[in-house]
């Protein structure tokens, strides 16, 4: 495996619900679809990963990387970032990554890293995933910090995050209109 000095997508979270890091809207949407263009690539090769999260998705100064194919194909997965009806297919992929989404754009705090005692991980203080209020929900507005966005590229991207993260698997997005609708987000932001 190749070394990438960015590290994982969560630590680039972290960073940024932390330290208020200065980084783009447009570089955010860039990300986003960098990511999508990933899971877009493995499910057209037949591979559902199973295990969509932040510390699965590698970053160099330029590309994204996901990583960790160990639960592809099964149901295994990180529990908050898995759907919850449980079953293996590309939509469940589309679910983890609207929950990816929703933390890259500020609708939804990022999650500590876990404290480790020995091998096993222990829960801080705060219990986080365990309480009702860290389970999803599409009616979060983005963070306060993109305040000076057109409203349609706020709307558009709640709107993007809520087809990823509905219910019913039939009415969720699938990869390449998730695609196309961030690139839309892209697009009013840059018409050029």
């Amino acid at each position: 495996m190749e070394y990438l000095p960015g590290g994982h997508l969560h630590d680039f979270l972290l960073f940024l619900q932390n330290f208020e890091g200065n980084v783009s809207f447009e570089n955010l949407v860039e990300k986003s679809i960098e990511i999508v263009e990933c899971v877009i690539f493995l499910h057209s090769h037949g591979i559902v990963h199973g295990d969509l999260n932040p510390r699965n998705i590698l970053m160099d100064e330029k590309h994204i990387r996901i990583c960790d194919f160990a639960l592809s194909n099964t149901t295994l997965g990180m529990k908050r970032y898995s759907d919850p009806l449980r079953k293996i297919c590309p939509e469940s992929d589309i679910y983890s990554l609207g929950l990816v989404l929703q933390e890259l754009f500020g609708m939804k705090p990022v999650p500590p890293a876990p404290v480790f005692f020995g091998s096993r991980p222990v829960l801080s203080h705060t219990g986080w995933g365990l309480s009702s209020s860290s389970c999803p929900s599409s009616s979060s507005s983005l963070s306060s910090s993109f305040s000076s966005l057109s409203s349609l590229s706020s709307s558009l991207i709640e709107e993007v995050v809520g087809k990823c993260l509905e219910k019913d698997v039939a009415l969720r997005v699938g990869g390449a209109e998730l695609l196309e609708r961030l690139m839309e987000v892209k697009k009013t932001l840059c018409p050029n």
